[in-house]
């Protein structure tokens, strides 16, 4: 990114309103259900050309079990962000953040923020869940905010939040950004 670039996307960001899209979800769901999608795939090839059933099947279950390290917590990953953010809209003002889901409206002032920290797995490049990530946002009277990568890009939410807030902000990679 340029820094032309990423002025424009910070000014871009103000009245802004985000919210979980149907193309956000398939992009970052895409490498997962193609890993899911090997084993059928396998399975259908192996049956075009083997007339034993009994290799097919064993074929199948060893494919789902390898296969499935990769898309089992994929899908855990992206389901715990779909709940967590299904319904809910940042929209970022000069002041606060207001956060809406279920027809709640949270106002979240930048000077109420005590801490801003970034989880993601960006570190690993080739992981099917590499985009995944969240803002941890910690206010001064100790509640927490997570806004998840569905609803918005959290390396764009980082760069606004460290603009408007005197508070501290660090980054932690980890293997799988799991909420819990």
């Amino acid at each position: 990114h340029t820094l032309a670039a990423i002025t424009f996307r910070l000014f871009d960001m103000i009245n802004k309103v985000y919210r979980m899209t149907f193309k956000r979800n398939l992009k970052l769901l895409i490498f997962v259900i193609l890993i899911l999608l090997i084993a059928p795939v396998l399975g259908f090839v192996t049956y075009l050309f083997q007339s034993s059933q009994s290799e097919l099947l064993n074929l199948l279950i060893i494919t789902f079990g390898v296969t499935g390290i990769l898309w089992i917590p994929g899908i855990i990953l992206h389901l715990s962000y779909y709940l967590k953010d299904k319904g809910k809209e940042i929209k970022m003002t000069k002041e606060y953040i207001e956060i809406s889901k279920l027809n709640i409206i949270k106002k979240i002032s930048f000077r109420d923020i005590n801490q801003v920290i970034t989880i993601d797995n960006s570190c690993i490049a080739r992981s099917p869940w590499n985009d995944y990530g969240f803002v941890r946002l910690t206010m001064k009277d100790k509640t927490v905010e997570i806004i998840t990568c569905l609803t918005v890009d959290p390396f764009t939410l980082n760069l606004e939040l460290s603009r408007r807030t005197k508070c501290g902000s660090e980054k932690k990679y980890v293997g799988i950004p799991f909420l819990f």
